[in-house]
């Protein structure tokens, strides 16, 4: 298994994105401490998101809603995961 990463110390919206050549999966992690794995994105995408001007802005505009995702971690706050919210997504 073949993954590649990159860290974005200026993004106010994404710290880490990792491509997995293997499955086609991006997986960001947003400053929100969530992860989100995003299915069936080519290389180019991920080369096109790790380059841009605007990580942030190229996500919104070219994957965000435009590839099918799922939330893979959530949040810790004060050292507990948000359990209510985690139960609300799970019936929706």
């Amino acid at each position: 298994m073949t993954i590649k990463s990159y860290f974005f110390r200026d993004s106010s919206f994404i710290i880490n994105v990792s491509w997995d050549e293997n499955s086609d999966s991006l997986y960001i992690k947003f400053n929100s401490g969530t992860t989100w794995v995003y299915y069936d994105v080519t290389q180019e995408t991920y080369n096109r998101l790790i380059k841009s001007v605007s990580v942030g802005e190229y996500f919104n505009k070219n994957i965000r809603n435009k590839y099918s995702s799922q939330r893979i971690n959530y949040p810790i706050e004060n050292g507990n995961i948000d359990v209510q919210k985690k139960e609300q997504e799970a019936s929706q």
